[in-house]
């Protein structure tokens, strides 16, 4: 079992996203971003997804630089939790090479000022 944390500033991502809007695209998928506008304090779940992609890099001793964090993405499964997906294949294999057959647990939470996410490898 491997274990990754981070805590993102919503404010400080808030600003980033302001200053170079092009940075949301590169980061979050179109159903993240679709997600985080339909909710009433949208910056708190952008943060939320950040910290629980830089988590997952995290739990697997990865450097964020070189991947495509939007190749992380965080969906809700049926009972409304926050999972997380995959998309890359590079990513994956390199993730595997870590801890074989690999699933994830994620746990997110926000409040005004910061987010923070834990991720659980389990294998």
């Amino acid at each position: 079992m491997f274990v990754g944390i981070d805590i993102c500033s919503t404010r400080k991502l808030a600003h980033a996203l302001t200053r170079s809007p092009f940075l949301k695209e590169e980061v979050f998928s179109p159903a993240e971003i679709a997600y985080c506008e339909a909710q009433p304090k949208p910056q708190q779940h952008y943060s939320g997804r950040w910290a629980a992609k830089e988590a997952c890099l995290k739990a697997f001793g990865l450097s964020v630089l070189g991947v495509e964090l939007k190749q992380i993405e965080v969906v809700r499964d049926a009972g409304s939790r926050p999972t997380l997906h995959i998309h890359d294949e590079d990513l994956r294999q390199a993730m595997n090479s870590q801890a074989a057959n690999f699933t994830l647990q994620v746990s997110i939470s926000h409040e005004d000022e910061y987010s923070v996410a834990v991720v659980l490898v389990l294998s």
